[in-house]
């Protein structure tokens, strides 16, 4: 299984404002979120593993509260919505953790190719 890499680097420190980058930071901590649940509930053992990288996102991003706020909501979002849905470690769960994982590991990779400096 392919797991998210260590989180960004700070790309724009204190920044005001939205950035060009955050609708691929929100999706990833959307995805943050769902693995957080589903890791879990897979029996991963992690603890606050998923809480922590999104923890490091924001605290690397020094984001305003608006900007705070909102990457915090899709978190709790992507945790949320398969709660909603996931009882149980089914195949189908075990998939959308490898498809997370993937997906958030090419986001941070375009963040970084296109951002980082």
């Amino acid at each position: 299984m392919t797991l998210l890499i260590a989180p960004l680097p700070s790309l724009a420190a204190g920044s005001v404002g939205r950035q060009p980058y955050d609708e691929k930071l929100l999706r990833l901590s959307e995805l943050l979120g769902s693995l957080h649940y589903l890791r879990e509930l897979c029996g991963a053992r992690e603890g606050t593993l998923w809480r922590d990288r999104m923890n490091a996102l924001i605290n690397a991003e020094d984001p305003t509260p608006e900007r705070r706020r909102a990457f915090i909501d899709r978190f709790n979002s992507g945790y949320s919505v398969l709660a909603e849905v996931h009882h149980g470690c089914t195949p189908t769960a075990v998939a959308i953790v490898e498809r997370y994982s993937d997906e958030g590991a090419r986001l941070i990779r375009e963040i970084r190719a296109q951002y980082a400096q």
